[in-house]
């Protein structure tokens, strides 16, 4: 598997949807190449998937442009909701994708990468403070 070929640490989770790989083997494959050396832009490949809690704004701009596709909008039925929030903050929007995600995930019995409600829960401590 390419994700072990660069190096990557592989959740359980990753195991069972490998899809949730692309990202951190995206960045690997820049970050290799050079292509690429800007910290936050690779973070934002990176974490595209998942979110993380310490995205700078160009990463949560890079997750929310690939949650917002339009052609992702019958997998994401809310994203309008997504946008909405997006245009008060970042965070805001990132955790109103968090919120709808989780929630079809759990009606569906599917997983949950750990990352992923890692970082809502960063965003509603930083909201409650």
């Amino acid at each position: 598997e390419e994700a072990e070929r660069v190096g990557l640490a592989i959740k359980a989770v990753e195991r069972y949807a490998p899809l949730l790989l692309h990202g951190p083997v995206g960045a690997a494959w820049l970050a290799a190449d050079g292509a690429i050396d800007d910290p936050d832009v690779l973070d934002g490949v990176r974490w595209h998937t998942t979110a993380h809690a310490d995205l700078a704004p160009v990463g949560q701009v890079v997750f929310l442009a690939d949650k917002l596709d339009p052609h992702k909008s019958a997998m994401y039925p809310f994203q309008q909701s997504v946008r909405d929030a997006a245009f008060l903050s970042l965070p805001d929007g990132i955790l109103t994708f968090l919120d709808g995600a989780l929630r079809l995930h759990i009606e569906r019995g599917e997983l949950v990468h750990p990352t992923s409600t890692d970082t809502r829960n960063a965003l509603l401590l930083a909201a409650a403070c």
